[in-house]
């Protein structure tokens, strides 16, 4: 075979080879479905860290006024628009209460969180809500005693408690003491 021939020969080789690498290609793609791939606010938590997305925060007030920077915990929730402006369902049930021992809301206008006591014993329920909105706020004890927070449960779970306007979170001075 001359040269002529064999640059003839590997040129060919070289052309259909990266038709096959592009067909591979081209073909991988399109079978792949998009539902398949774990869909994520966060990418990066994907591969076990945080991101950029994860450094998201909001403000909220005190009853006093006084700003709280905490991480953005509105973000992955839809609004409901009301003539009372935003509020957030961050936790609990749409539609039954099977499973869940609080539900808890949040109103923007107001910076104001609602704990909703759904099963007995309410005092545990206080404590699985207290919790819960600890590590979602990322704030101690302390700062959350300052927050607007209505604790309340309704006459169906405990009609004494139920008289209660806000029974308070249990580490905050003027709470009520719950069984």
């Amino acid at each position: 075979m001359t040269k002529q021939k064999i640059t003839i020969v590997l040129a060919v080789v070289l052309v259909l080879v990266s038709i096959g690498i592009l067909t591979f290609v081209i073909l991988r793609n399109l079978s792949q479905d998009p539902g398949s791939v774990p869909q994520s606010e966060n990418p990066f938590s994907l591969l076990g860290g945080e991101g950029p997305s994860s450094h998201k925060t909001l403000q909220i007030y005190t009853r006093s006024g006084e700003p709280v920077t905490t991480p953005d915990f509105i973000a992955s929730h839809e609004p409901l628009e009301t003539p009372g402006g935003k509020f957030y369902n961050l936790y609990g049930p749409e539609y039954s209460t099977e499973g869940f021992t609080f539900s808890l809301q949040y109103s923007e206008a107001d910076s104001q969180f609602l704990i909703n006591l759904l099963t007995e014993p309410i005092g545990n329920a206080r404590k699985d809500g207290e919790n819960y909105l600890r590590a979602i706020l990322n704030v101690t004890s302390e700062q959350l005693c300052e927050l607007n927070t209505v604790v309340s449960v309704n006459p169906d779970v405990s009609e004494v408690y139920s008289m209660y306007e806000n029974l308070g979170l249990s580490f905050c001075p003027n709470a009520v003491l719950l069984p």
